[in-house]
């Protein structure tokens, strides 16, 4: 439920002094009452803070800061901006190497479907499936298909073949990093698609994971869910060249140095960040930051061999 305006601008207002240079910003408490129980107590309880109108936040950073304040304030917030590095070693060949050359989630060309068969073959392949006559009003019958193959249909001047092209395992898998949903009340998000291996998206795919670990620590529900689905959103349209394979790994360095794995259930930013390296598993596994990474131990080896597993044919 949304606060109303009046309450906010007639309620006082907070100071934070946030990060290592305590930079200063204020809040009106209203809103932070109407987010968060912990801020609310730490604003509106008995604490010194709450007396002297003022908190040191020194392990978060500003810019982590000012995205919650803004999230407060609308209801959204403003991703970070990727770096462009000039230097030619990060640049040279890019264009030929993001995803071999496919789309995200792929690895092959999809077979064409639109060649028609000979005779020969549409007579054999007669044999083989039982036609499907078009109606007398020209609308396609289907039959009905498992849900683990692909519908492809060949026409020919008097019906229509059905082919069936199995999913694989790793498409399922990718399938199921687009069909994570975090809430129904997300406002719309376009992110911005990188274009060149130049582009820098670690300060992106940061900003996102910070505010989850922000949110989750002050128990800004709604905010911790719109995180996921930004960074979510993020990594789908996230175009992995080899120059950009770091920017995962930092990704996924931040979120196993701060959060934790629940005695009985996943943490989503964990889950989500597995399942992505499990589906990019054949770029990351050459990189040295990510060999790296895996040899730190902790739980991320685990997870993504969990994860693993569901690609095995």
């Amino acid at each position: 439920m949304a606060i109303p305006y009046e309450s906010i601008i007639a309620s006082q207002t907070f100071r934070f002094l946030v990060g290592k240079e305590k930079k200063a910003f204020t809040i009106h408490t209203a809103l932070l009452a109407h987010h968060s129980d912990p801020l609310n107590a730490l604003v509106n309880g008995p604490m010194s803070e709450a007396k002297d109108g003022c908190a040191l936040l020194k392990d978060v950073d500003e810019d982590t800061f000012v995205r919650f304040a803004e999230f407060a304030y609308r209801g959204d917030y403003t991703a970070g901006d990727p770096e462009i590095l000039l230097d030619s070693s990060q640049i040279e060949g890019g264009e030929d190497k993001a995803d071999d050359g496919q789309p995200n989630g792929q690895d092959e060309e999809p077979a064409a479907i639109n060649t028609l068969p000979s005779v020969d073959e549409a007579d054999s392949l007669w044999d083989s499936f039982a036609p499907v006559r078009r109606s007398t009003k020209h609308k396609k019958k289907y039959k009905t298909v498992s849900k683990d193959v692909r519908p492809v249909y060949s026409p020919t001047q008097d019906y229509l073949v059905p082919v069936t092209a199995p999913i694989s395992k790793k498409e399922k898998l990718w399938k199921e990093l687009e069909g994570q949903q975090y809430s129904e009340l997300t406002p719309d998000f376009r992110p911005r698609e990188n274009r060149e291996p130049c582009e820098d998206y670690t300060p992106v795919l940061l900003s996102h994971a910070q505010l989850y670990v922000f949110a989750e620590t002050y128990q800004v529900n709604e905010l911790s869910w719109l995180a996921l689905h930004k960074l979510q959103q993020t990594l789908l349209m996230f175009t992995l060249y080899d120059e950009r394979v770091g920017d995962v790994v930092e990704l996924l360095r931040y979120t196993y140095d701060h959060t934790y794995e629940p005695s009985e259930t996943h943490d989503p930013l964990r889950y989500l960040v597995a399942l992505y390296a499990a589906c990019k598993i054949e770029k990351l596994a050459g990189d040295e930051a990510f060999q790296g990474l895996l040899k730190e131990a902790g739980d991320l080896p685990n997870d993504l061999v969990a994860k693993m597993v569901e690609r095995l044919d």
